[in-house]
């Protein structure tokens, strides 16, 4: 599912347009964005967690000429981690 098909659920679900609720989804993913940079992540009771998790540096193998060495820097990263309710209910997911 893409982000249009995921607005048009959205809107059929909620009864509304849209418009509507295209700028809902906007305000959930700015809010959670904008909380993970500034508070370190947000967590969902039942859904998940969204956090920032720190990668120290490293040296990696470039793997189209695995003699060569890469400096990889230090970095954060967001990351998120599904609650055991929602691992629960993916575990009988078939393709």
């Amino acid at each position: 599912m893409n982000r249009t098909e995921f607005v048009n659920a959205l809107a059929k679900k909620l009864n509304v347009s849209k418009t509507q609720s295209d700028k809902c989804l906007s305000a959930v993913l700015d809010t959670i964005t904008e909380n993970i940079t500034t508070e370190g992540g947000i967590r969902f009771v039942g859904f998940g967690s969204f956090t920032v998790s720190y990668r120290s540096a490293r040296t990696a193998t470039n793997p189209r000429d695995p003699s060569q060495k890469i400096d990889v820097p230090e970095r954060y990263i967001p990351v998120f981690r599904p609650s055991n309710n929602l691992k629960s209910l993916c575990k009988d997911f078939k393709k």
